[in-house]
This record gives structure tokens, sequence and C-alpha cells, in this order.
């Protein structure tokens, strides 16, 4: 089992001294980087030796894959070319579709079955650019009110089999499935489909030991269902003290996931 944290470009080390294997970034922030900012960023992970193994945000909120007039060759193809290089550049091997402003159905767009014709395009489009690469997607359901598609880790999976690649794969965020009232037992229904997860405390908060919060169901479910991909803490990062909560939060998790 892999483990990460989200982090920015200045908190690689931070990560990488709390214990971590590696650190989740965004891939819309990384298409906003100058060639220049990429370069030096690729040779501080490359220093480091510590790497981007997932990225989140596959898309901006501007590029839309749902609605009117959508044209993936224009749009959608020309920001691939250049984040897919990048992302592979920093040692990413999976990228998490979240966006929930890029997927969301517009006012006055209901045609459901065709948003997820749409959204099974951009799948397919991307899972083969990513493809020559070794990277893979995978699909993060989104609550509402953020996101009017794909909300269910269930429908996540309905859309992983329509869009029927090998390396477009599931996630389970088990902050944003308490928002669905979904049971996290979903978890091991769907474990052969998972690729990579996404936990935190339940407000948003890097967890660790002694944080007012109980653990036990969350590591008695993973353990169960035998999942042994990766996990990465999306949470806010504290204003102070952030290398010791990391380092709390890698001792959690290290002690209570069986393969960690």
């Amino acid at each position: 089992m892999r483990l990460g944290i989200g982090g920015d470009y200045e908190k690689i080390k931070m990560v990488k001294d709390a214990g971590f294997d590696y650190f989740e970034y965004n891939v819309a922030q990384l298409s906003k980087l100058t060639e220049e900012e990429y370069i030096a960023f690729k040779q501080r992970v490359d220093e480091e030796k510590f790497y981007a193994e997932s990225m989140c945000v596959m898309l901006p909120p501007e590029i839309k894959v749902t609605g009117f007039d959508i044209d993936l060759q224009k749009e959608v193809v020309p920001y691939l070319k250049l984040v897919i290089k990048r992302a592979h550049g920093l040692g990413c091997k999976k990228i998490v579709f979240g966006s929930g402003r890029s997927r969301n159905m517009p006012e006055g767009f209901w045609d459901r079955r065709k948003a997820y014709d749409q959204i099974v395009e951009f799948l397919r489009l991307a899972a083969e650019m990513m493809e020559p690469y070794g990277m893979e997607i995978v699909i993060e359901p989104c609550p509402n009110p953020d996101n009017n598609i794909l909300n269910f880790v269930a429908e996540g999976h309905y859309v992983m089999k329509l869009t029927d690649r090998k390396n477009v794969r599931l996630l389970a965020d088990t902050y944003l499935m308490q928002f669905n009232y979904e049971s996290l037992e979903e978890i091991k229904a769907y474990v052969g489909s998972l690729d990579h997860m996404h936990i935190s405390s339940p407000d948003r908060l890097i967890p660790y030991e002694g944080d007012g919060f109980d653990y036990t169901e969350l590591f008695r479910v993973i353990n169960e269902s035998g999942y042994d991909s990766s996990i990465t803490i999306e949470a806010f990062h504290p204003e102070t003290g952030c290398a010791e909560r990391m380092a709390e939060a890698y001792r959690l998790l290290k002690k209570n996931l069986i393969k960690a």
C-alpha cells in the first residue's frame, strides 16, 4: 500500500520527511505553470527523488465536458497534451477525475444520458492519450451541491464500466461519501474496481490520533476489503505545525492499515 498526502510545491520535503511515499499535486495548477516554473518544479522533485505519483483536479472549471456545443478536440486535447506530459515528468501514475464544475450539467441541459455519453467520450480520449505514458484515470464521485452528475461510488463504477478502458478505474473519497450518506461498506463492494482513495478527518483536516474522531470503522473496512493500492490524505493543512501534523497522520495510517 502506498500512502500519500496532498501538497504544493513548497511542501515536497515536508511530506517526504513525514514518512509518506508520495505527494498528490493539482493538475489544473500544473497547467498554469510557465515552462521555467515547471522545469524548476521537476528539478526539485528529481533532487528529492520524491514524486507526485497521483494528481487531482484533472480539469480546470473553464474546460467543460458536458453540455451544449462540447468540442473535445478544440478545448480538451491541447490541454491534455500539456498536462499529461508534465504530470508524467513528475512521476505521476494516476490522475483523479473529480473536476465537478467541468462535468456538471449546465443550467438548461438535463439530458443525463447524453451527459454520460459525453463523459465517457472524454474519458476514452484521455485514457488513450495517457496509455503510452503508463498512466491511468481514477473516477472520483463528488456529492451535491457541488456536482449534479457522478455523485455516488456506484455511479462512478457505472461510468467506469461504460468507458471500458483498462486504465480507467475508480476512486472512493470517504469524506465525500459522508455527504451522500454512503456506507463505508461500499469500499468492500467495489474494491475490485478501486485503485485510489482519498481520506481525511470528518471536518476535512489532516487526521491524527487524538483529534477527537474515531477512525476504527474506516480502518476496519479498508483492511477487511483487502484494498492494497494508494491512499492520499486530501485535507486542509493547518497554518502552524503542519510538518508535525503530517508526521502524526502518517503514524496513524501506518499503525492501523495492515499492509502499510
